[in-house]
């Protein structure tokens, strides 16, 4: 596969390819079922990672490409592809195929709750403070129901 993109255009080819790729070869997983063991498909989501080791290199010249630098004319690209991943990944936590866990962590939003969690709490203990309450709040568990 090609190490570099001399256009956008290139760059987006090689990621429809990488996605074809991905989404027509599932990782074959065997389980036992029934005394038997047999192989059960599962899809693979897309990832950056895996789009760089499918060319064959270290993309983020490409797919970090800003406004005002070299490589600005990626932008749009580069933007469009890292959100086809993260849709991917999503919609797949979703519905069950990929680890929500995982995924919410992969594409940050575990950090965004667990921030909005804290400053909830914050927001009600300083509230709790002001009209002379004082209590201790709980413990929040998180309970994974993926495993």
């Amino acid at each position: 596969m090609k190490r570099t993109f001399d256009t956008p255009e290139e760059l987006m080819t090689a990621f429809e390819e990488y996605r074809t790729h991905t989404k027509s070869n599932p990782k074959l997983i065997q389980k036992l079922a029934y005394n038997q063991v047999v192989n059960i498909e599962h899809e693979l989501p897309l990832t950056i990672q895996g789009f760089e080791a499918y060319v064959g290199a270290d993309l983020s010249r490409y797919l970090g490409a800003k406004k005002g630098t070299n490589y600005e004319h990626y932008y749009e690209v580069k933007t469009l592809i890292k959100k086809i991943v993260t849709a991917d990944q999503l919609q797949g936590a979703l519905i069950g195929t990929f680890n929500a866990n995982l995924v919410s962590r992969l594409i940050g939003m575990h950090a965004k709750v667990e921030a909005e969690l804290m400053r909830t709490r914050i927001d009600i203990e300083n509230e709790s403070r002001k009209k002379g309450l004082s209590f201790s709040t709980p413990e929040v568990i998180f309970i994974d129901t993926h495993k």
